[in-house]
C-alpha cells in the first residue's frame, strides 16, 4: 500500500507504545517519546550498542534483500536496576510515495496497551527527533550490491575461488555518542587499508554498518592459502589503529565464506559469512570462523533452545542438584556445589554447557541466577532451623551476574529474609572476570564477604592464572580444574602444576578443593599434596535437591 511519510511518522510518534522508524537504507531515524523513555536509562555507549544492534539487523537483511512485509528484530538492553532484558521488536516494511520505510514496534506491550499500527489520515507534521547522525555509509550508496554478483562471475569463468570476510570491530578506547560514527569512518579506513596491506590490492572493501565491514578477496591460482591470509589479516591488528592524532587498539571478529565451496551467489554466500561471523562472536573476542554447513544446523539449534529456555524458566522445568564435597584425609562431608539440570519436554536432557551459554547471551541467566539464589538460601534456611548440618553450600555466578549490582542487593535481600550464619554460603567466580582488576571488583567483593558470603575462585589455571590477583582479591577457597586432577598420578605436567598450584594456595591461606576425583590413585596422591578437600564421583555423584531433602529430613518443596 502507498503510504505518505509524514502520515506514518506523526502516527508512529503518537503511539503509547515503544516505535521506531528506520530509513529506506536502514537508517535508524526518529523515534517516540514512549521509546525515547524505554531507552533513558542507558549510558551513552550503551545507548550506541543499542542503536548498532538495530541497524546492523537492518541493514544485513537489506543487503540479503530478505525484508518481509513483518519480521522481528532483537534489542538486548540492561534494564534500570541492572538485569540484561531481551526485547523482541515487531519489524515492518511499509512503501511511501515509491520509497521504502521500516517500522520497529515493541511486541507484547503494543498488543497490551490495545494498539495497533493504523497507517491513515492526512498528511502530519514530521515531529519526529533525530536519534544519531546518518553514517556515510548505506547498503543502496555502497557498490556491494553490484560488484559481488560481478566477481562471483568472473571468479566462475576463469575457475578461481572467492573469499568474503565479514568483521566485527570493538574498542573500549572509543568513548562518546556524538562523534561516533565519524570515530568509527575513520577507524575503519584505516582498518581497509591494513586488510589491503595484507591481503593484497585486488581486495575490495565495503562497509556494512557503523563498525562491521566485508573484504572480497579474489583467490587466483597463485594466491597464498585463505588460512594463510587469515593469519596475516589478524596480524594487521596487532598494533592501536591511529587517526586524528589518537590511538586505539581493536578487537575484532571475523567471518568467512568462500565462492563456490559455500555458496554460488551473493544471497547464500552473504548468509553464510553472517552465520559465520555470529559463530566467531559466540568463540569470544579475537576469533575467526570459517563457515561450514554444521553451523547453520547449530543456529537452528541455538535458536529452539532459546525458545525452550523461556518455556523451562516460566514452567519449572529446571531443577538442582547437589555435588557432595568432602574432606580428603577421611571423606567426611563437608559441604555442597549446587548444579543445575534441565530435561525439556521437547528436546529431552540439556547439557550446561549448551544452555548456560545461551542464557548469559540472551541475558535469562540473571533471572535463572535469581532463581537458583531463592531456592538455595532457603534449603540452607530450613536446615539450620531444623538444627541439620548441611554444611556450606557453593554457587556458581556467572560474569553477567556478579558485573550488576543486581547481584549485591539480592544477597542482602536474601540475607535480612532468611537466618544463616556467616560462611554457610559461598560464590564460586571464574578467573576471566577478574582480569578487569577494577578497584568496582575488589569493593564488591569485600561487601560480599562483609555479609558473611565465602568467596572461591572456579576452573583455577585454565584461564588467566595470576598470582597477582590471588593476593589481591579476599579468595577464601581456590578450585582446581578438572583438566589438573584428572591423571594427576600418571601424567607428570599435571602432577607438577598440582603441586605448584596447592604450595601457593596455601602459602596465601587459601583452602583447595579439587574437581573431577574419580580414581583412588588420585584421590591419593592429592591427598599426598596435602589437598584440603575434594569432589568427584569418586566420593559421590550430584544428589537431586528432593533427595537431599530426605536424606536431610527437610519437608518437600
Amino acid at each position: 500500500m502507498e503510504l505518505h511519510k509524514s502520515s506514518i511518522l506523526d502516527t508512529l510518534l503518537q503511539l503509547r507504545t515503544p516505535a521506531f522508524a528506520f530509513d529506506g537504507t536502514g537508517n535508524l531515524d526518529t523515534c517516540n517519546e514512549s521509546a525515547k523513555e524505554l531507552l533513558s536509562h542507558l549510558k551513552e555507549d550503551e545507548l550506541a550498542a543499542a542503536y548498532r544492534q538495530l541497524e546492523n539487523q537492518c541493514k544485513m537483511r537489506l543487503v540479503l534483500e530478505q525484508v518481509p512485509e513483518k519480521t522481528n528484530l532483537t534489542l538486548r538492553i540492561p534494564s534500570p536496576t541492572g538485569e540484561p532484558r531481551t526485547l523482541s521488536l515487531d519489524f515492518h516494511s511499509l512503501a511511501f510515495q515509491g520509497e521504502r520505510a521500516f517500522v520497529g514496534v515493541l511486541s507484547g506491550a503494543q498488543a497490551a496497551s490495545g494498539e495497533g499500527l493504523r497507517f491513515s489520515g492526512d498528511d502530519g507534521i514530521i515531529r519526529g527527533v533525530r536519534l544519531m547522525r546518518r553514517p556515510a555509509y548505506s547498503p543502496k550508496d555502497n557498490p556491494l550490491t553490484t560488484e559481488l554478483p560481478y566477481l562471483i562471475a568472473q571468479a566462475r569463468a576463469n575457475n578461481q575461488g572467492l573469499a568474503l570476510v565479514y568483521f566485527h570491530f570493538e574498542s573500549r578506547d572509543i568513548i562518546g555518542r556524538a562523534s561516533l560514527d565519524t570515530t568509527w569512518e575513520k577507524i575503519l579506513d584505516v582498518a581497509g587499508d591494513r586488510i589491503r596491506s595484507a591481503v593484497g590490492s585486488s581486495c575490495h572493501i565495503h562497509r556494512l554498518s557503523t563498525n562491521r565491514i566485508i573484504a572480497l578477496i579474489p583467490l587466483g591460482i597463485t594466491s597464498r592459502p585463505l588460512e594463510k591470509i587469515l593469519f596475516n589479516i589478524h596480524d594487521a591488528f596487532l598494533d592501536p589503529v591511529r587517526y586524528d592524532h589518537r590511538s586505539c587498539f581493536l578487537s575484532f571478529n571475523m567471518g568467512t565464506a568462500c565462492f563456490p565451496r559455500h555458496g554460488e551467489d551473493s544471497h547464500s554466500l552473504l548468509t553464510a559469512v553472517d552465520t559465520a561471523l555470529y559463530e566467531s562472536r559466540n568463540s569470544g573476542i579475537n576469533q575467526s570462523c570459517i563457515y561450514n554447513e554444521t553451523m547453520t544446523v547449530a543456529l537452528e539449534r541455538r535458536a529452539l533452545v532459546e525458545q525452550r529456555l523461556f518455556y523451562a524458566l516460566e514452567g519449572n522445568a529446571l531443577h538442582l542438584v547437589f555435588q557432595p564435597l568432602v574432606r580428603m584425609g577421611d571423606r567426611c562431608p563437608v559441604g555442597y556445589e549446587v548444579l543445575i539440570r534441565w530435561q525439556d519436554a521437547v528436546l529431552g536432557p540439556i547439557s550446561p554447557g549448551e544452555f548456560i551459554r545461551i542464557a548469559e547471551e540472551t541475558g535469562l541467566i540473571i533471572a535463572i541466577g535469581d532463581w537458583v539464589l531463592e531456592r538455595v538460601f532457603a534449603l540452607v534456611d530450613q536446615a539450620v532451623r531444623a538444627g541439620v548440618g548441611l554444611g556450606k553450600v557453593a554457587i556458581n555466578i556467572s560474569n553477567l551476574q556478579f558485573r550488576r549490582d543486581h547481584l549485591l542487593r539480592k544477597t542482602r535481600e536474601l540475607l535480612q529474609r532468611y537466618a544463616i550464619g556467616r560462611d554457610l554460603i559461598e560464590y564460586e567466580l571464574t578467573e576471566g572476570l577478574l582480569m578487569e582488576h577494577s578497584d568496582w571488583m575488589l569493593d564488591n567483593l569485600r561487601e560480599l564477604k562483609s555479609m558473611g558470603i565465602s568467596l572461591s575462585i572456579d576452573d583455577f589455571g585454565t584461564g588467566y592464572s595470576s598470582l597477582s590477583y590471588l593476593k589481591k582479591y579476599p579468595f577464601d577457597v581456590l578450585k582446581l580444574d578438572i583438566a589438573f586432577v584428572s591423571d594427576s598420578h600418571l601424567n607428570h605436567e599435571n602432577a607438577l602444576l598440582c603441586k605448584v598450584i596447592l604450595e601457593m594456595a596455601h602459602a596465601l591461606n587459601l583452602k583447595v578443593v579439587a574437581e573431577g576425583i574419580e580414581l583412588e590413585e588420585e584421590h591419593a596422591f592429592l591427598q599426598s599434596l596435602n589437598c584440603d578437600m575434594g569432589q568427584g564421583y569418586l566420593f559421590a555423584r550430584p544428589i537431586p535437591e528432593e533427595e537431599l531433602r530426605q536424606r536431610l529430613g527437610l519437608p518437600e518443596r
